[in-house]
């Protein structure tokens, strides 16, 4: 369950804010940092953050729970116990019956991408008034 101060963002909740401010954010236990959040992990509606794929200092990348998360600094998320980090082996469990931030925002970027590169066509056409 979120807290009161949970927001709606982009149909999908989380008490911090934006979600996809998170990615690249790093990852601490009492003031040690142990990685840095890699992606953003949303329940199947897409309605809330269930947690996040963070690629930890020893290599292995590992799933921190949404519940076992909290807000060190701007930029960093604090775990609450190093228990509470999954190992890699949850991480393709979250995957598959989640949404990841980086599948949803793919289809964005493409779409971009492709207006953009027609944008720059048009430009580069003297055929089109300028």
């Amino acid at each position: 369950m979120l807290g009161t101060d949970a927001v709606e963002v982009d149909g999908a909740q989380s008490d911090r804010g934006r979600p996809a401010a998170d990615v690249g954010a790093c990852v601490e236990h009492r003031g040690v940092r142990i990685g840095t959040v890699v992606d953003v992990i949303f329940d199947a509606r897409v309605e809330s953050v269930i947690g996040y794929e963070v690629a930890c200092l020893d290599g292995v990348a590992r799933f921190a729970p949404f519940v076992a998360c909290g807000r060190a600094l701007p930029a960093c998320l604090e775990i609450t116990a190093p228990t509470a980090m999954l190992g890699d082996e949850a991480l393709p469990y979250y995957r598959e019956r989640g949404v990841s931030l980086a599948a949803l925002e793919a289809p964005i970027q493409r779409a971009a991408r492709v207006e953009l590169q027609a944008l720059q066509a048009s430009h580069d056409d003297p055929r089109t008034p300028a």
